[in-house]
């Protein structure tokens, strides 16, 4: 039976009470369970429900809320970063002058069936920090139209790195866009899950989670604000990914 003939009853009949039941709400809410359903195998989903529930259990275990804070970064790019960036690549040998360059992409936006901003930062801007990393370089997403997404690449680096590190950033962000196998989607719906799990969990109910949840976008790629309990896109003319530098 695939994820889009689960109705609500069947889905409480499956499932436990407590984390096991908004695990499996947050993933299968709404419009995200026929994304779900046409990307994604049900023993991969099945699979991924499994890790999200032992993450929240593990940090459900912190008390302190900043060392869970860091806990549950730590946690998250061990367990739900995208194969691409769980190596970072080493640059080659560097000569020259310590030199800043910068190249630009041009993404149309109507071409996809998803925010693509949203999609590039990930939840809580983990996304594009991981971009970052793996590429050494400065991202600044910015919309100088309405259907244009216009992504700056800026690399400071010794002239025999600086092209290469562009290179790479383009990489990344190439990669996460495509999204060829699910595999970015999957975990940006995982990291979404936890982060929810770890902040709403015990004190949530049926009732007032399915209300936090009705308004997740198709993709489910929905943005964490801090200071409030609501998701939110990134709708802003501007993002630059050294903004998070101080919570690293």
């Amino acid at each position: 039976m695939s994820y889009c003939k689960l109705n609500h009853t069947s889905l409480y009949l499956k499932v436990s009470e407590g984390k096991r039941w908004l695990v499996s709400e947050l993933f299968l809410c709404g419009a995200v369970v026929f994304k779900a359903a046409k990307m994604f195998s049900r023993e991969r989903f099945q699979e991924m429900l499994r890790r999200c529930e032992e993450v929240i259990d593990v940090l459900n275990g912190y008390r302190h809320p900043a060392l869970r804070s860091v806990a549950m970064d730590r946690m998250i790019s061990d367990e739900f970063s995208p194969e691409l960036f769980k190596t970072t690549p080493q640059p080659p040998i560097p000569w020259g002058y310590f030199i800043r360059r910068q190249a630009r992409m041009s993404i149309l936006t109507t071409l996809y069936p998803f925010n693509v901003a949203s999609r590039i930062i990930g939840p809580a801007g983990s996304t594009i920090r991981a971009i970052k990393r793996y590429s050494g370089c400065r991202i600044v997403l910015s919309n100088m139209a309405q259907s244009v997404l216009i992504i700056d690449i800026i690399s400071e680096d010794f002239q025999g790195v600086v092209d290469w590190r562009i290179g790479k950033g383009i990489e990344a962000i190439q990669y996460v866009v495509k999204d060829e196998n699910g595999e970015v989607s999957l975990n940006q719906l995982a990291e979404q899950a936890v982060r929810r799990g770890v902040r709403a969990f015990p004190r949530v109910t049926p009732q007032s989670n399915r209300r936090n949840f009705a308004g997740a976008n198709e993709s489910g790629m929905a943005v964490e604000n801090e200071n409030t309990d609501e998701e939110t896109e990134y709708t802003a003319n501007s993002f630059d990914s050294s903004d998070g530098d101080e919570r690293e």
